[in-house]
């Protein structure tokens, strides 16, 4: 359909340019029946209608009128930044800059580390992101556990989490409504008690205690159709839940890892079954050698870690010790001959064997060469003085020297 070039204004009475019209995809010609003047002219006149609220501008504190909420200056003082040439003064990083008269950061950065008040401990913190809302004390101190805390909307006491402010979703959707929601009541259709309005759900005449029962009733008594539901909220929201719980994941990977082992633990039997199905065991194949050839060195490091505490070694004061630091600190130099390492001759030797009480840290760590960790063997460094003499150096006490990068951090499954 050909657009015309010329339209005519239903309001003014007047034929224009179809430039002087919005878009609307309602029309025939995908354009709005009355022109840019007109609708502007009504929306002024609909705003001039409206009761002015008597307002206090946030830089001048001058009192001004105004019909629109958002509006926080007066019309001197915006009059004065439309040219954007007001200078201002960060408040995270106290530099000066020209920007708006409602702007207060410089930079996005300065806007996401600004000082803010923890809603737990009320204490004053940098945040390390936007949306972060508590301490790093309070998130760490109650990020696995749950805690008590009074719902905004219903006024109730719940076990909440760390980022859960509202008590169910239906307070979180409802919370302008929460005056109004307080005052009413209703009475439920089976228990038969009358209970505040926020006890329900929306559009539902059972309280939320009784509906969570009937629902649990109605899987039960159609087991079919209650699976047919769930896989088709499952395939509407699959993104989003997948998205929500690789989140989950890698924040909470400690309690993901306990729950795995224990499942496995408990049952051995459909592990093995699992595992006896086609194209099982090629694909673990397959996910190992990635693996080993995207993380070579991290891999190695927890294969040693795992082979230690196998031949003895405490659990709990097993290390990852970092190879790439130790080598540095030696210089890719053998303790026992001083021969120069390279490649895969280079080795960890523990100064007190682990067959012999020795612990997998890094005070009992020191570089040495293929053929003198194994002639050194089992032996402790007194039996291999006696046999072989002197080394070449003394092992560095590693656990004393202060230096940037890490050498060792705690095992965490």
């Amino acid at each position: 359909m050909e657009i015309r070039e010329i339209k005519y204004c239903k309001r003014c009475d007047l034929s224009k340019p179809i430039s002087d019209f919005t878009k609307n995809k309602s029309n025939v010609d995908g354009l709005h029946h009355s022109c840019r003047a007109c609708v502007s002219a009504d929306n002024k006149a609909k705003r001039d209608a409206k009761p002015k609220q008597e307002k206090v501008c946030q830089l001048c504190n001058s009192v001004f009128y105004s019909n629109y909420p958002r509006k926080k200056f007066c019309s001197n003082c915006t009059a004065a930044d439309d040219d954007k040439n007001t200078i201002h003064q960060c408040v995270t990083c106290h530099s000066s800059f020209r920007g708006h008269p409602h702007q207060k950061y410089c930079s996005r950065e300065c806007y996401y580390t600004a000082p803010v008040t923890c809603q737990l401990c009320s204490k004053v913190f940098n945040r390390s992101c936007a949306k972060q809302l508590f301490c790093h004390e309070c998130k760490s101190k109650y990020d696995d556990n749950t805690y008590l805390r009074g719902c905004p909307t219903c006024k109730k006491t719940f076990h909440a989490k760390i980022h859960q402010v509202y008590c169910s979703w239906y307070c979180g959707k409802y919370k302008n409504i929460a005056p109004y929601l307080a005052n009413k009541s209703r009475r439920c259709t089976i228990c038969d008690t009358i209970k505040p309005l926020v006890d329900f759900s929306f559009f539902c005449s059972r309280c939320r205690e009784c509906d969570r029962v009937y629902k649990r009733k109605q899987r039960e008594a159609n087991p079919l159709m209650s699976r047919i539901a769930c896989r088709k909220h499952y395939q509407r929201n699959r993104f989003n839940r997948l998205a929500w719980t690789k989140l989950d994941r890698s924040l909470n990977r400690e309690k993901y890892n306990l729950r795995a082992k224990s499942y496995r633990d408990r049952n051995p039997e459909k592990i093995a079954e699992y595992n006896l199905r086609p194209g099982v065991k090629e694909a673990k194949k397959e996910y190992a050698r990635k693996r080993h050839q995207e993380f070579p060195d991290k891999l190695r490091v927890y294969q040693q870690r795992r082979q230690a505490i196998e031949r003895g070694a405490q659990e709990q004061s097993a290390q990852i010790i970092n190879r790439s630091a130790v080598f540095r600190i030696y210089k890719n130099q053998c303790y026992l001959c001083g021969k120069v390492c390279i490649g895969s001759d280079k080795t960890l030797d523990h100064l007190t064997p682990v067959s012999r009480g020795g612990e997998h840290s890094i005070s009992n760590i020191a570089l040495a060469c293929r053929s003198c960790n194994t002639r050194k063997n089992d032996k402790t460094l007194d039996e291999y003085k006696q046999k072989y003499g002197n080394p070449f150096m003394e092992p560095l006490k590693l656990q004393e020297l202060n230096f940037t990068y890490p050498i060792a951090r705690d095992f965490k499954t």
